[in-house]
C-alpha cells in the first residue's frame, strides 16, 4: 500500500512537472511600446539597454500597440508579446522610437533649413539682377540726357553763329 501511494505521488509529481515544462514561459519581463519596433514580422525591443527579437510577433504588437505589453521570454530562447491591462506608462525618451523621431525631426528641420537658404539666395540673386537692371536703365538714361543737352548746346552754339553771320551780312 504504501509502494502504490509513494508510486502515485511520483508519478502526480512527474505529470505535474511535465505540464509546467510543457508551459512556454520560463520568466517574464516588462517593455513599454515606446521601446519596441517593427521589423518584417519581428519585434525588436528593448530591456534593461538591451534590445531582444520576437519573432513572428508583428500582429500581435499591431493589437496591443499603445497598450503596456509583457515580454515573456520562452524557453526555447524565443520572446512572446503578452498584454497587459496597466496604463501605458511615458514614453522612454532614449528608446528607438523616440530616437528615430528625433533623427526624422532632425532631417526634416535641416531639409527645410536648406530649402529656405536656397530660397533666400535666389531672392538676393533676384534683387541683385534687378539693381543691376535698373542701374544699367539709369546710366543709359543718363547718356541720352548728356547726348540730348550737348545736342541742345550744339544747336544754340549753331544758332548763335548764324544769327552772328547774318547780323554781320547785314551791317556791310
Amino acid at each position: 500500500m504504501k509502494k502504490i501511494l509513494l508510486l502515485v505521488i511520483v508519478s502526480a509529481i512527474l505529470v505535474i512537472t511535465a505540464a509546467c515544462s510543457a508551459g512556454e514561459p520560463v520568466g517574464t519581463m516588462q517593455s513599454y511600446i515606446g521601446n519596441a519596433h517593427v521589423e518584417g514580422d519581428d519585434v525588436f525591443f528593448e530591456f534593461n539597454g538591451t534590445y531582444y527579437k520576437a519573432k513572428n510577433q508583428k500582429d500581435r504588437f499591431e493589437k496591443v500597440k499603445g497598450d503596456y505589453m509583457t515580454m515573456i521570454a520562452l524557453s526555447n530562447g524565443d520572446y512572446k508579446i503578452q498584454e497587459n491591462d496597466k496604463e501605458t506608462p511615458v514614453q522612454n525618451p532614449f528608446s528607438y522610437e523616440t530616437q528615430k523621431q528625433k533623427e526624422e525631426d532632425s532631417k526634416k528641420a535641416r531639409e527645410e533649413d536648406r530649402l529656405a537658404d536656397e530660397q533666400r539666395k535666389q531672392q538676393l540673386e533676384d534683387e541683385r539682377n534687378e539693381h543691376l537692371r535698373s542701374l544699367k536703365k539709369n546710366r543709359m538714361e543718363i547718356e541720352k540726357a548728356r547726348m540730348e543737352m550737348k545736342q541742345d548746346r550744339q544747336e544754340k552754339e549753331l544758332e548763335m553763329e548764324r544769327r552772328t553771320l547774318e547780323t554781320r551780312l547785314n551791317s556791310q
